[in-house]
């Protein structure tokens, strides 16, 4: 039984990997192009803007995107349009009061603009796996890279700024949305209010969490920005883009298919203990394959970007020790959603604000350099995701025990 299950999963997680594997090819492509347009500058004030626009999307649908695949399949199409609404809704609201309480509200407009952007694709990829359609996923999200690399290459020659780069970035989304539009989602409205009102961990302790998580995520960027200048934003965000690949093309890819599989072993009793072992065993094994290769890579760092960004590949090593924990810990953080024990994602999630806060607090106070900083931070996630990762498997060792009984 347990070999069926894990035969199926595994063709989920390589469906979606073609999709991820095409990405990462096209960012690899193209980031030495975008680079060689773009200064460290005007890159590190896009990836500000995209720090807060990501903070922001799970406010956009109040963190219940992750819910769509929870909902029974006649109730995915109403339930994904519903979110679709809530999040225009909540969009046109923030533009109004910031139409009418600030003056300068451009780079808040751009902020939002970039917030419904991640918001509107969430909604899109997890009402694909909701269906399963990974492969129409793997599509989705390929073409949206390609267009999002293209369009920034294109404005770049004509306006290499921040602006061209966060425009680029929503209408390559937007215009994949519209595509996809068609072929997923059925424009029906049905009990979705019922729904969602029912799903009370993801709104309260679910959407604390994510807005926490994803502060804890991008709050590095910020603080940066703030102690040291968009400079170095810009080159530590391009050495977080190139260290996190691997998490996004295998961790992500896994954590999808995860998560389905995952509630539908739960909600049929099988071994969920089995499922979680099975899969931080995997996890574990990639993580120490990680460390090698990503210093094997920063020695070719030169040959692909210019004295420009040499930085960058300091920052590429000093995020080993972050990368190492968060590809233990990223394809099974949904375990605690899926065993409804958010409140222990939210303490987490905390933490790790609280820690990053106090570090570069304390960095800036006592004048250490951006590297020291960086390793330090780096230092702390990486306890931080393995201390999350046992958590998770004593949540799901504790279930197990309950269901014995």
């Amino acid at each position: 039984m347990l070999k069926n299950v894990q035969s199926q999963y595994l063709k989920n997680i390589a469906t979606i990997m073609s999709g991820t594997i095409g990405m990462q090819m096209i960012l690899f492509m193209s980031l030495p192009i975008i680079t060689g347009i773009f200064s460290p500058e005007n890159y590190g004030l896009y990836s500000e803007s995209l720090s807060y626009a990501l903070i922001l999307s799970a406010v956009l649908v109040l963190g219940l995107d992750r819910a769509i695949p929870l909902s029974s399949k006649n109730d995915i199409d109403s339930n994904s349009f519903f979110l679709l609404l809530l999040s225009l809704f909540f969009s046109l609201l923030i533009f109004v009061l910031l139409f009418f309480l600030f003056e300068n509200r451009e780079k808040y407009i751009y902020i939002l603009v970039l917030s419904l952007g991640f918001c509107l694709f969430n909604i899109l990829n997890f009402r694909l796996i909701s269906e399963n359609d990974y492969k129409f996923d793997a599509m989705v999200r390929c073409y949206q890279v390609a267009l999002l690399s293209i369009m920034q290459i294109i404005s770049g020659f004509f306006f290499p700024n921040y602006v061209s780069l966060s425009l680029s970035d929503f209408f390559s989304k937007v215009l994949v949305l519209i595509y996809s539009v068609p072929k997923s989602f059925k424009f029906i409205f049905k009990n979705s209010l019922t729904f969602f009102l029912g799903k009370k961990e993801f709104y309260t302790y679910g959407l604390m969490s994510t807005i926490l998580t994803s502060i804890s995520m991008n709050i590095p960027i910020i603080l940066i920005g703030y102690y040291y200048g968009s400079k170095y934003v810009g080159l530590f965000f391009l050495a977080q883009k190139l260290t996190t690949a691997p998490v996004t093309l295998l961790g992500t890819s896994i954590s999808k298919a995860y998560y389905i599989k995952m509630n539908e072993i739960k909600y049929s009793n099988g071994d969920i203990m089995a499922f979680f072992l099975y899969n931080l065993k995997k996890t574990c094994i990639l993580a120490m394959l990680l460390v090698p290769a990503l210093y094997i890579f920063s020695l070719f760092f030169p040959l692909f970007f210019n004295e420009e960004w040499g930085d960058a590949s300091i920052f590429l090593l000093l995020l080993i020790p972050l990368v190492f924990g968060q590809m233990i810990y990223n394809p099974i953080s949904m375990t605690i959603t899926v065993l409804n024990k958010q409140k222990y994602d939210l303490i987490f999630s905390l933490l790790r604000v609280v820690g990053v806060f106090i570090l570069f607090k304390m960095s800036s106070h006592f004048e250490v350099s951006i590297f020291k900083t960086i390793l330090n931070y780096s230092l702390w996630m990486m306890t931080l995701y393995i201390s999350m990762t046992l958590v998770s498997y004593w949540c799901v060792s504790t279930k197990f025990v309950m269901k014995t009984d």
